[in-house]
């Protein structure tokens, strides 16, 4: 055998080892992209969840400052009786 015979196997070697680490690394991102998405989902709903919360906090805080208005109204009628 040849110099470049050897060359050739060793090439050929190194090629098909680049190409499974290749496949290999691939897959992992894969995997790991659909974690990163499926992640993204739940806190997209988190937010949501949160915004829908601090909405119903907002209005309830809206309701307590009428009514505690009202009861400084009726507390200033009262004190005039």
């Amino acid at each position: 055998m040849d110099s470049y015979d050897y060359l050739v196997i060793i090439l050929s070697i190194t090629l098909f080892i680049f190409l499974v680490v290749s496949i290999v690394c691939g897959i992992l991102v894969i995997k790991f992209l659909k974690k990163v998405n499926k992640t993204t989902e739940i806190v997209e709903q988190t937010v949501e969840d949160v915004q829908e919360f601090t909405a119903k906090l907002k209005t309830i805080g809206d309701v307590s400052v009428v009514g505690s208005a009202l009861a400084q109204v009726a507390k200033i009628f009262k004190k005039g009786e």
